[in-house]
């Protein structure tokens, strides 16, 4: 039976039994149960649980499980997740999924899909088609169909040929252009206006055409 006096010294055999109060010493061998006050000095051996307190030192090696708070040092490894917030430095590697927000800057390379919104400044390469709204400066090369309206302008090159008949007669106004003679839609033949107004149509000689620079039948090789 046990001695209902405890000895002042400890027995040289551990009890059966385990003792109500903890011992001032630490025991040789680790206890198979843990207890309920927290050490003061650090394990030798990691523990298998996760402390409930955050360490003040990071770890030197990885956790398993990702943490619930981002940290403020950034990864050496890409993630392969996407993040839900974004980079504030540019990625060194173009991301294969277009951005929701456009771009401040254009880009390098042009794109594959055309873009919703026009852009302020031309394009240095022709459009394979055709615009819905007309430019507003003039093309550099003529175009290959005729407009739908008449220009205010005739061409260069281009003079302005009459006949005697009521819609082309330029006899009409003989008294405020003070001209007699005009060409004829006829290149061989010029018109003739009387002071009276009467439009006449006159013959060039052979091998001549009407010049009306000089408002006379010139040489066709001239």
């Amino acid at each position: 039976k046990p001695s209902a006096i405890s000895s002042t010294e400890p027995s040289q055999a551990p009890s059966l039994d385990p003792t109500s109060k903890p011992s001032a010493k630490p025991g040789a061998t680790p206890s198979s149960v843990p207890t309920s006050i927290s050490s003061l000095e650090p394990s030798v051996m990691p523990s298998s649980k996760p402390s409930l307190d955050p360490s003040s030192e990071p770890s030197s090696e990885p956790t398993l499980i990702p943490s619930d708070t981002p940290n403020n040092i950034p990864s050496l490894t890409p993630s392969l997740d996407p993040t839900l917030m974004p980079s504030l430095e540019s990625s060194a590697t173009p991301s294969l999924k277009p951005s929701s927000m456009p771009s401040s800057k254009p880009s390098s390379k042009p794109t594959l899909a055309p873009n919703a919104t026009p852009s302020d400044i031309p394009s240095s390469a022709p459009s394979s088609e055709p615009t819905s709204m007309p430019s507003l400066e003039l093309s550099v090369k003529p175009s290959s169909r005729p407009s739908s309206s008449p220009a205010s302008k005739p061409s260069p090159g281009s003079s302005v040929c009459f006949a005697c008949n009521n819609d082309n007669s330029p006899c009409s106004s003989i008294e405020r252009t003070n001209k007699y003679y005009f060409s004829h839609c006829d290149a061989h033949k010029y018109i003739q206006c009387s002071e009276s107004g009467q439009c006449l149509e006159r013959e060039c000689p052979p091998n001549t055409r009407w010049n009306d620079s000089v408002t006379t039948c010139d040489h066709e090789f001239l």
